[in-house]
C-alpha cells in the first residue's frame, strides 16, 4: 500500500535529478524532509493514493509496466533517502538502462500532468494531501508540539445555520488534555475556538492549562489561510478559571478562541486559487505547544 506514496517520492526525485546541476546539497536534504512529511500525512490516506496509482496506470495504458518502474524507483529511494549525496552520485553513474527508466518516469509524469480535469482537481499539488482526502479528524505528534486536524463537512449548509458546530473530542497524547474544537457561525464571519472537556487522562495533565495554542483554516493545498495564536498563561484569572482550569466530570469549560476569525467570502474563495472549501468541506487545525514565557 505504500508503493503509491513512494512512487510520488520517486517523481520528485526525478525532478530533482533533472535540475541536479542547479541545486545544492541543502535543497536536496530539504526535499527529503518534505517527502518524509508527505509520507507521514499520507499514512491515513492509503486508499486514495492507491486509486491515484491505478489512474496513472490507466493513463499510461500499461499498468503492469508502470508498477514495475515504480517498484524499482521505490527501492532506490528507500535505500538512499537518508543519504542525499550518495543518491545523487549513484544516479550520475547509472547505466543506460537507468537512463531509460528516467525517461520513462519523465513520460509518466507528463502523462499525469495531462490527465483529465477531475484528476487534476484532486491533486492540484501532489506534495500535499488534498482536503477532500483527509479523514474527519487527524492528529500528529511533533517534537515539541502536537497538531490536530478537523474536517468540517457540509460547509455551505452550515453557513445558513446559526447552530454552533463541534468536533468529536480529541485526546492529546503529549499533554494529556481532552478537548474539542468549535466553529461558530456569525452571519458573514466564522469564529473558531477550542474548549477543554473532562477526559480519561485529566489526572495526568497539568492544571490550569498553560499551553500556547494556534488555530488555522487551511486552503486547498493545506497552507494556512488564516492563523491565530494565543497563550493561555497570559489570560486574566477570571478567564483562566472559566476556560483553563480542570473541567468538572462529564462537563466542558467555556470555549476560548476567536469569535470572528475570518469572513465567509475569504473561506469560499470566490473563484480564487486559495479557496479553503473543497467538495463542500474545509479543514481547521489546532496546534498545542509549550509556552516558553511561563515556568508553570
Amino acid at each position: 500500500d505504500r508503493r503509491g506514496v513512494m512512487f510520488e517520492q520517486a517523481k520528485q526525485q526525478i525532478r530533482a535529478i533533472e535540475e541536479k546541476e542547479k541545486r545544492e546539497k541543502q535543497e536536496v536534504e530539504q526535499q527529503n524532509k518534505v517527502a518524509e512529511l508527505m509520507a507521514l500525512r499520507a499514512q491515513h490516506d492509503q486508499e486514495d493514493i492507491k486509486e491515484l496509482a491505478l489512474t496513472i496506470a490507466v493513463v499510461q495504458n500499461d499498468q503492469t509496466q508502470a508498477m514495475q518502474h515504480a517498484d524499482k524507483w521505490l527501492e532506490v529511494t528507500r535505500s538512499h533517502i537518508n543519504a542525499a549525496d550518495k543518491l545523487i552520485q549513484s544516479l550520475r553513474e547509472k547505466s543506460k538502462e537507468n537512463q531509460k527508466l528516467i525517461e520513462s518516469q519523465s513520460q509518466l509524469v507528463k502523462a499525469l500532468e495531462a490527465a483529465n480535469l477531475d484528476l487534476l482537481d484532486r491533486i492540484s499539488n501532489i506534495r500535499y494531501l488534498q482536503i477532500s482526502f483527509l479523514p474527519s479528524q487527524l492528529q500528529c505528534v511533533l517534537e515539541n508540539a502536537e497538531e490536530f486536524y478537523w474536517r468540517i463537512e457540509n460547509v455551505r449548509t452550515a453557513r445558513t445555520s446559526s447552530t454552533d458546530i463541534y468536533s468529536e473530542p480529541f485526546l492529546s497524547k503529549m499533554f494529556n488534555y481532552t478537548f474539542r474544537l468549535k466553529a461558530k457561525m456569525n452571519g458573514e464571519e466564522i469564529g473558531l475556538g477550542f474548549e477543554l472537556t473532562s477526559g480519561s487522562r485529566d489526572d495526568d495533565a497539568v492544571w490550569p492549562f498553560a499551553l500556547k495554542f494556534s488555530i488555522a483554516i487551511l486552503d486547498h493545498s493545506l497552507n494556512p489561510l488564516v492563523n491565530k495564536t494565543m497563550a493561555a498563561s497570559l489570560e486574566s484569572p477570571s478567564i483562566i478559571a472559566a476556560a483553563f482550569n480542570k473541567p468538572l466530570k462529564n462537563q466542558s469549560n467555556r470555549a476560548r478562541g476567536w469569535p470572528r476569525l475570518i469572513t465567509w467570502s475569504a473561506v469560499m474563495g470566490e473563484g480564487k486559487s486559495d479557496c479553503a472549501v473543497v467538495r463542500d468541506g474545509c479543514v481547521v487545525t489546532l496546534k498545542l505547544e509549550r509556552d516558553e514565557s511561563t515556568t508553570r
